[in-house]
């Protein structure tokens, strides 16, 4: 039975690495107004959420200033599997809080701390669809919070940089396809298929630490460019495996035991330009390489023991082949008088996974990203960002490789299709200024 399990632990939490990078599951939408206009806030911001875009920007905050709100998340799409119908993605709603603050310091010293999510998704799939040896539920949150500290060197250049302190969730439910509860019986393998109830539950967490560093030149009064570098982060994840299934007819706790995982997120390098047309009319663009291609392998450590083999170490390394992406987008923001403003904006974001390799965990495919927002002055103060993206995903096919999870059942290749895939996120901000 140990071969079993682990090809079981492995099949469930190899997908990790898939899930946290995917392009459209990897999260920028740290505030309304910058999500509104595309993320397009790297050479000038104008308020605290500087922190998250460009830290180097903090000093056009003069006074101490705060925000605070929330991104929910809705991501949908439709499946087949082997080029038959497969089953709808909807993982309902999920929320991603926000929350800045800027201090200034004096003597050309500005504060920040931040706390917003980097990377996050949710995909749940009916519980005995074709691929759910692969997964049927998955979760994953993350957390950054962020000191940051910038420095005003010139009239014209500034400098920042700070830490990303980073806390990663992941949490996956599968049911394995085949042979498990037939070998254990001792029958052949597929008289019970799926039906035998075979069911898996992954769960792991750890905390790490990486950096971040920023800078902003003004070209002209009106004429911004920044650059922010944020560094790979490496975790460890710990947590527990919990299988269960039906062995002569009755439910039972098959496996309960620890797994660790090592996986990286990868650096990246944002540029941003920002142009005030007008005093009521504002540009951005920006422009995000990351080095996907540096997740090339996920190393999974399970370790186990039974009374007739003693201690075993069951390490498994799952490899794939990314490769690195850029993101663009372009955004605008027009004030219509002295209290509401209106924006827009538009990104392309390239999906890293190849195809050859994938899991059921995210939809694949290059996503284009629509938004557009208002955001009001409610009092001298008080400012309120309102936010709405849509995500239209590309239609893409991947290779599912299903693990067979006893020495009867071989791993097999699925085709995986994704169609009519669509991400919609709402966005609330509250700020305000001292």
């Amino acid at each position: 039975m140990r071969m079993n399990k682990k090809a079981l632990i492995v099949s469930a939490f190899a997908g990790l690495s898939a899930v946290a990078y995917g392009a459209g599951y990897a999260l920028y939408e740290a505030g309304a107004r910058g999500m509104a206009m595309g993320n397009s806030l790297v050479g000038s911001t104008k308020d605290a959420s500087a922190v998250y875009h460009n830290p180097a920007n903090m000093g056009e905050v003069t006074n101490v200033a705060v925000m605070a709100g929330a991104t929910f998340i809705n991501p949908f799409c439709d499946t087949e599997v082997d080029n038959s119908n497969g089953t709808k993605m909807n993982g309902g709603w999920f929320t991603d809080p926000h929350a800045f603050v800027v201090i200034p310091m004096g003597h050309g010293f500005t504060f920040g701390l931040g706390e917003y999510s980097e990377y996050g998704m949710g995909t749940k799939y009916k519980s005995r669809w074709p691929l759910a040896g692969d997964s049927y539920e998955t979760t994953v949150k993350q957390i950054t919070t962020s000191p940051v500290v910038s420095y005003q060197a010139t009239e014209d250049w500034s400098i920042a940089g700070g830490l990303r302190i980073s806390w990663i969730e992941f949490e996956n439910k599968a049911a394995p396809y085949a042979g498990t509860m037939n070998y254990l019986n001792g029958l052949p393998g597929g008289i019970y298929g799926r039906d035998n109830g075979i069911r898996s539950h992954i769960k792991g967490d750890d905390w790490s630490i990486g950096y971040l560093l920023a800078t902003q030149y003004r070209i002209t009064d009106r004429l911004r460019v920044g650059l922010t570098y944020r560094s790979e982060i490496r975790h460890k994840l710990e947590g527990d495996c919990n299988l269960r299934g039906k062995v002569l007819g009755r439910s039972a706790d098959l496996h309960s035991g620890d797994v660790t995982g090592k996986v990286r997120l990868p650096q990246s390098i944002t540029l941003g330009v920002n142009w005030d047309a007008t005093d009521r009319l504002r540009f951005g663009s920006m422009l995000t390489w990351t080095q996907w291609s540096k997740l090339h392998h996920l190393s999974i450590h399970i370790p186990e023991r039974n009374s007739l083999t003693g201690a075993a170490n069951l390490d498994q390394t799952s490899y794939f082949n990314w490769h690195d992406v850029i993101r663009i987008g372009f955004g605008t923001e027009y004030d219509i008088n002295d209290w509401m403003s209106v924006r827009g904006g538009y990104i392309y974001d390239m999906d890293p996974s190849s195809p050859h390799h994938g899991t059921t965990m995210i939809p694949c495919g290059d996503r284009h990203i629509f938004s557009t927002g208002l955001g009001f002055k409610l009092t001298k103060n008080m400012t309120l960002d309102l936010g709405y993206t849509i995500i239209y995903m590309e239609s893409e096919t991947r290779r599912i490789r299903e693990r067979g999870v006893s020495p009867l059942t071989s791993d097999r290749d699925r085709l995986f299709e994704t169609r009519n895939g669509i991400t919609q996120l709402i966005a609330v901000t509250l700020g305000y200024t001292f």
